[in-house]
């Protein structure tokens, strides 16, 4: 025991003065131009996870700062702050050393691939608001899937032409908040409908809550042998955690954002299809996003 207290202490010691150290260098890297992830802010490289490589990358721009940067790479500023600072680590680290439980959009996930995978064990009375569900978290996912693949594309743009540069990121910006508002007011609308089929078609008590109300979804397909054992657990859990769907707001960080979310409500795009549109870009777009000079384009055009 007591040697576990020395180890830990000395440990506590290294990273203290490590991230004194980042501190020292914070003003080194103060003029990058930097961005966030807007759908997992955590998720510096793009890879779809949160792992020691996203702290790494903060990290290393710490401490050897590029003088010289042609491009946006990763999206290091997981703060907000628009500044580079250990903080922007040191919160991945924090989520890396204590784990929570799954997210929600995990069990989502997995609630979609259990019913998708057992279509045949859903009475009939559950198979439209299940198939609803299914289909509200495939529209989601591809436009996440959408996102990141433009994401991707934006690190590897110039940062020459900043003013073209930072209307793209508004734009994907934009287009995420209205990606998960949209699922957020979706989820929020179909709760009703499938706490009534946990109740009338599977014989959940309306008032009942899990073992643990803070944590609602404890679902584990693979506690079921026959798939229609699991389907009113399944129920009665989406239930109960759609009852506690906030749809956030977005107003104080997008001016317009309300006329931009009525533009896809009244639109006859699926959320996926309204994503893509909304953050292609045209050739000319592309070209400037490279660091194409827009005066020697039109010189050419002129000269032709």
């Amino acid at each position: 025991m007591k040697k576990n207290r020395q180890t830990s202490r000395h440990n506590s010691q290294r990273t203290r003065l490590f991230l004194e150290t980042l501190e020292s260098r914070r003003l080194l890297a103060a003029d990058l131009i930097l961005f966030q992830n807007p759908i997992e802010p955590l998720d510096v490289n793009l890879d779809r996870h949160i792992s020691p490589g996203d702290a790494l990358a903060i990290i290393n721009e710490l401490n050897s700062p590029r003088t010289e940067v042609a491009t946006v790479g990763n999206l290091l500023d997981t703060s907000g702050d628009n500044i580079l600072a250990p903080g922007d680590a040191l919160g991945i680290i924090n989520t890396l050393n204590n784990p929570e439980q799954d997210s929600v959009f995990t069990h989502l996930y997995e609630s979609r691939d259990y019913l998708n995978f057992h279509t045949d064990s859903i009475p009939t009375d559950a198979l439209g608001v299940a198939r609803q569900f299914t289909e509200l978290i495939d529209d989601y996912e591809a436009a996440t899937d959408a996102i990141y693949a433009s994401l991707k594309s934006f690190t590897g743009y110039s940062l020459e032409n900043s003013v073209e540069l930072q209307q793209m990121y508004a734009q994907i910006e934009e287009v995420s908040y209205v990606s998960f508002d949209a699922l957020q007011r979706n989820l929020q609308s179909l709760g009703p409908e499938i706490r009534a089929v946990s109740v009338e078609t599977f014989g959940n008590t309306a008032d009942e809550h899990g073992t643990d109300v803070e944590t609602p979804y404890e679902f584990e397909p693979d506690d079921y042998d026959d798939p229609a054992d699991g389907l009113p657990d399944l129920f009665e859990e989406l239930g109960q955690g759609l009852e506690d769907v906030e749809v956030p707001e977005y107003g104080d960080v997008i001016d317009n954002y309300d006329d931009i979310y009525q533009t896809y409500e009244h639109s006859d795009y699926d959320l996926d299809v309204f994503v893509i549109d909304s953050i292609d870009v045209s050739e000319y777009e592309d070209f400037v996003l490279h660091g194409g000079n827009p005066d020697d384009l039109l010189d050419s055009f002129h000269n032709g």
